[in-house]
């Protein structure tokens, strides 16, 4: 028996190839991943050259102590500022890739516990053979979804196409 899934909707999202992973991301949320690294980068300089400004000087420690505190407090300031030189050449880099048009539309089908995503094409095709026939959609714990007639559908039986037409118009 068919059951409607009145909770799928479609959206069409604007995603881009990550430059670290290679995987596809939706175009804010990289940014916005990339933009939170500045800013800890930028956070963690700041509290290293505090570190260093308030090393107390060598009357209050031996020499040899003062040295090799102030020389590992300045590799740590050393390495907060690549860091930070880097994660801002990270968000450059997707700033641009953004604005070259390396955006890809992928069409998302989704409800509450899942989704699937489509090429432009497939989505295209789908969308029209869904107005004639049952297009399924996906397989998810047991459950077959089904895109017909602008709606969307479910069964756990494991009806064919035929079997959704027949359903719907019986």
């Amino acid at each position: 028996m068919l059951r409607e899934d009145k909770n799928v909707v479609t959206e069409t999202l604007s995603m881009v190839r990550d430059p670290a992973t290679g995987a596809l991301c939706e175009v804010k949320q990289l940014i916005e991943t990339a933009e939170v690294r500045v800013l800890g980068a930028r956070q963690s300089v700041s509290v290293r050259e505090a570190e260093l400004k308030q090393l107390p000087g060598p009357p209050f420690l031996a020499r040899d102590y003062y040295k090799k505190s102030r020389r590992l407090a300045r590799e740590s300031l050393a390495r907060a500022r690549r860091d930070l030189v880097e994660a801002q050449e990270q968000l450059n880099e997707v700033r641009s890739l953004v604005a070259d048009g390396g955006r890809v539309a992928v069409y998302r089908l989704h409800s509450k516990k899942h989704f699937v995503e489509f090429s432009e094409y497939e989505f295209t095709q789908h969308a029209a053979t869904q107005q004639v026939a049952p297009v399924l959609v996906t397989t998810w714990e047991g459950r077959r979804w089904w895109w017909y007639l602008s709606r969307f559908w479910w069964d756990s039986e494991g009806l064919e196409a035929a079997d959704g037409e027949r359903g719907r118009r019986g």
